[in-house]
């Protein structure tokens, strides 16, 4: 889930992503995504949030982590297994 969220804000870059739409695209409650955005900002990315506007994605960890290789990995096969 956490994925998908830090997907949509980057395909976002710069704009607000509603949590309202999160919400209704991963068929979740808004209280779920807001507590998915609190795991990624103890996680270390940067995560503004503005009622009535959304979030947006401000700066990602310096670090290499899932969330962050997976997205660049384009083999079918090698590579997909981190933990």
């Amino acid at each position: 889930m956490r994925a998908q969220i830090l997907h949509m804000l980057r395909e976002n870059s710069g704009s607000y992503v509603s949590g309202e739409d999160i919400s209704r695209r991963l068929n979740v409650t808004r209280t779920a995504i807001w507590k998915h955005i609190q795991a990624l900002k103890s996680e270390g990315y940067e995560v503004e949030g503005h009622s009535r506007l959304g979030y947006r994605l401000l700066s990602v960890p310096d670090l290499l982590s899932p969330g962050e290789v997976l997205p660049l990995i384009t083999t079918q096969w090698l590579g997909h297994a981190i933990n």
